[in-house]
């Protein structure tokens, strides 16, 4: 028996970029109508002061048959199915979508179902993105967190780009400060040099008194420290430019491995978000299909087979006919005779049902209880076909099919017959029908094996 539920809730919460609340939000709930193709509003748009959906669908046991779309979820919650919604900003003038991939809830009691959309964060305008059902102006949590972390990314590095240019400009203006002192240094050094040699010369060549020459040989010495003083000011002054040298190059490796780094995260970012696309329309391509299964599925069930008795399906009609011809055929390899071009006429009663053309096989006694105007004449001619070719490498369908033709079909195939009845109160099988086979059509044929195979029988 089916579940009666009664209320389905709407659930969602809705911040900003800063994860606080949006206020004054008009949310709106549509429902996808697999007959239009369209999505549909489910009812009147919901204000919410903080972010927070909290909405209560109710379902009751009776609802007015001018309430269609009311009436219509309930059958296909009946069936065990859940109809495909999603939220969106009301507007108007244009479709804003927030998203269509709710967690579903069903109480213990089984009567509300909860559509749970989850905490969902507003994109900035300059970030919405057009869809095929409208603009998108939010991101899941996941999109949200992955933003955050590239925003976050992106942050450390414009402070490190930042650090680096400082730290740049102070290195440039200590190496040029060095420079400058080196150039001093090497000039007063030069100089020196000179007066050291000119004193030496003046010295070899003086004829001065002791005290003179004692005067110019200090002079000499005190030229001779002060040189060797600069030099070792010099030699300082280049390691610690070389130094700094170094430091620049470190920090500019470290800039290119975080711009590295960067690219890969915003490629790895767009990779994910691009999964996230894929699968949230890969997602609604499914709602669509499990939609139009649940339309066909309500089809099937209001199509009562107790008001249509000995009704089949024409292909099944015209396959059985066919399989027995083959197995009939088959039966006449050794004989002398062979089956060529059949003709049959039959009386039916034709009509639409829920899988295609119902056929509604009549025999004498039927007949009578039928309008005549009601029964058509379906005339069947059957020809080999010369394209056929004939393979026994895999076992064969043998689906649709009594036991005798099964049989008949598998010994030409040098396979035996495992034979099960099952009983069936489906109302599309015949009584000694085949409806399942192990192992199935096309698989790798073995000689001598068995092949299971199960038929239909009426409950008892």
């Amino acid at each position: 028996m089916a579940t009666e539920y009664n209320a389905l809730v709407f659930k969602c919460l809705l911040l900003d970029s800063k994860k606080e609340s949006v206020t004054n939000f008009n949310y709106g709930i549509q429902i996808f109508n697999n007959q239009l193709n369209s999505w549909q509003n489910l009812d009147k748009p919901i204000l919410s002061e903080d972010g927070k959906l909290h909405y209560t669908y109710k379902i009751p046991s009776r609802i007015s048959t001018s309430d269609i779309q009311r009436r219509a979820i309930r059958e296909v919650l009946q069936a065990s199915c859940i109809p495909q919604f999603r939220l969106i900003h009301w507007d108007k003038e244009q479709v804003f979508n927030i998203t269509n991939t709710p967690s579903i809830i069903a109480n213990t009691k089984g009567t509300v179902i909860t559509l749970d959309f989850n905490t969902c964060y507003l994109l900035n305008a300059e970030q919405f993105y057009d869809t095929n059902d409208g603009v998108t102006i939010a991101q899941s949590e996941r999109g949200y967190l992955l933003q955050q972390q590239l925003i976050d990314v992106t942050t450390k590095l414009e402070n490190i780009k930042d650090n680096f240019n400082i730290k740049t400009a102070q290195a440039q203006e200590t190496i040029a400060a060095l420079n400058n002192n080196l150039k001093a240094i090497e000039a007063e050094k030069v100089a020196l040099e000179t007066q050291l040699n000119t004193l030496q010369d003046a010295l070899a060549n003086s004829k001065n008194s002791d005290e003179e020459i004692a005067i110019l040989k200090k002079k000499i010495e005190e030229l001779t420290v002060n040189i060797e003083q600069l030099k070792t000011e010099y030699n300082q002054l280049k390691d610690i430019l070389v130094n700094e040298q170094n430091k620049t190059k470190a920090l500019e490796g470290t800039v290119n491995n975080l711009n590295i780094k960067l690219k890969n995260s915003i490629a790895e970012t767009d990779e994910k978000q691009k999964s996230i696309t894929e699968l949230s329309q890969v997602l609604e391509t499914k709602n669509k299909e499990i939609d139009t299964l649940n339309a066909k599925i309500e089809e099937l069930n209001t199509y009562s087979t107790a008001d249509n008795p000995n009704k089949l399906e024409a292909q099944k009609v015209y396959s059985s006919i066919v399989d027995d011809i083959v197995t009939a055929d088959a039966k006449m390899d050794n004989s002398r005779f062979k089956l060529a071009n059949i003709s049959m006429n039959l009386k039916a009663t034709v009509e639409k049902g829920p899988t295609g053309t119902m056929l509604g096989l009549i025999d004498f006694e039927s007949a009578q209880h039928i309008n005549g105007a009601a029964i058509s004449d379906i005339s069947i001619d059957i020809v080999p076909n010369s394209n056929t070719v004939i393979t026994k490498n895999t076992v064969p369908n043998i689906l649709g099919l009594t036991e005798s033709a099964v049989r008949n079909i598998l010994v030409n195939y040098g396979l035996k017959l495992d034979v099960v009845y099952q009983p069936t109160d489906n109302p599309k099988l015949i009584e000694g029908q085949s409806f399942k086979q192990f192992p199935s059509a096309g698989s790798d044929l073995i000689k001598g094996q068995n092949i299971t195979v199960i038929f239909s029988k009426p409950l008892q």
